[in-house]
């Protein structure tokens, strides 16, 4: 990924920057899920190159009303570093998160970590998704999607997948967006392990959440989102930006985007009318 920055320079002094002015507390925030028992929102801060064990990750939390509560609930120590970290997924009071090639397990109600995971054969996990007992894991520079036991965490089996991104589990299937130029997600039957390949418009699938009965799918190519079902799909005019894994707030109505390029979240209400920026 490169990240663009623009600024303006003045020659004459200008008033205090507004609180929207200031320069933001996330960081590359590749990942926001929305935890129904606390009601708040988990955003995964990568802060810096995807791929570099750095230490320097971050998870923060943010109120239903946009409020960033504690910009880092969970960070980086010696003992337990967190690098680059992506997606996440709840499990009870656990809050599973990837970092790189390792799964991290921390408590959501005071940020203790409580285990990690090493992944064997990984390299770069995207996103995480538990059903049916288990936990599907993205690989997207393996090409493969890993499935655990989700009580021992052992790897029970893989699959090649090309670019495997954002995962969503509904009604027995697992769905998977194809970060590849292609354009297209897979549709996999969990009890079979049947799957069909959906073409996509744009390519660079990175998020995909369901909302009633169509999808909602984050593409890096045309740099917005896509509404719709296989072999129906209408591009959104707006918002438009990189947007990371995407959530959904199903209490609120609320499809939640992490902008990651541009250091920011975006709540849209939806039926797409109503924006909310943060900061």
């Amino acid at each position: 990924m490169m990240w663009s920055f623009v600024f303006s320079l003045s020659c004459t002094s200008s008033p205090a920057p507004s609180p929207q002015q200031k320069q933001s507390e996330f960081l590359e925030p590749e990942s926001i899920l929305w935890d129904r028992n606390q009601e708040v929102y988990w955003v995964s801060n990568m802060n810096g190159m995807t791929r570099e064990k750095d230490a320097n990750g971050f998870i923060s939390v943010v109120s239903a009303e946009g409020t960033l509560v504690k910009p880092k609930f969970i960070s980086s120590t010696r003992e337990h570093p967190l690098h680059s970290p992506k997606g996440m997924a709840l499990q009870g009071e656990l809050l599973l998160v990837l970092d790189l090639d390792t799964l991290r397990v921390y408590n959501s109600n005071t940020g203790q970590h409580i285990r990690s995971e090493l992944i064997a054969d990984s390299v770069l996990l995207n996103d995480i998704v538990i059903a049916e007992g288990d936990i599907f894991i993205s690989d997207m520079y393996q090409d493969k999607i890993v499935r655990l036991d989700g009580s021992s965490f052992a790897i029970k089996d893989t699959m090649t997948v090309q670019r495997p991104n954002g995962l969503l589990y509904d009604q027995g299937h697992l769905w998977i967006a194809s970060f590849s130029k292609e354009g297209m997600i897979y549709r996999l039957e969990i009890s079979t392990q049947n799957r069909n390949e959906i073409s996509i418009p744009y390519g660079y699938i990175d998020g995909i959440v369901k909302m009633g009965e169509k999808y909602l799918l984050s593409s890096w190519q045309y740099e917005g989102l896509l509404l719709g079902v296989p072999g129906d799909w209408a591009a959104q005019k707006e918002p438009k930006g990189m947007f990371g894994d995407i959530s959904f707030d199903e209490k609120r109505e609320r499809i939640l985007i992490p902008v990651t390029k541009e250091q920011r979240l975006i709540f849209l209400s939806q039926d797409m009318e109503s924006i909310i920026h943060v900061p």
